[in-house]
């Protein structure tokens, strides 16, 4: 099925893209090569890549992984990046220059 058949059967209805682990890398190349910056990116209710991080940097929602799609700061906000991974606490987090993984509890 091709992407103007998808829109049509979707009747405009807004999307909510969910993916863990692997599935979450897909979706982040999705959304970085097809949804981010482009008109489909207003369909987007969510995007919950769910053990993956998305990097921002310090005091920003958007710069790191995503240039155009802000990660989640609150539970009412929609068009965003929920993502989230755990790790042993004997293991540092991920830290790339000045990007760190979003954090934000709600």
């Amino acid at each position: 099925m091709d992407k103007n058949k998808l829109l049509l059967a979707n009747e405009g209805r807004g999307v909510i893209l969910v993916g863990h682990s692997q599935g979450s890398g897909v979706l982040s190349r999705l959304i970085i090569n097809k949804i981010e910056g482009k008109d489909g990116q207003q369909k987007i209710i969510s995007a919950m890549l769910l053990g993956a991080t998305a990097q921002v940097p310090n005091g920003a929602q958007v710069g790191g992984t995503f240039k155009h799609m802000p990660v989640c700061e609150s539970g009412d906000q929609t068009g965003c990046i929920v993502s989230y991974v755990s790790f042993r606490d004997t293991i540092p987090l991920p830290h790339t220059h000045e990007l760190t993984p979003s954090v934000v509890m709600l």
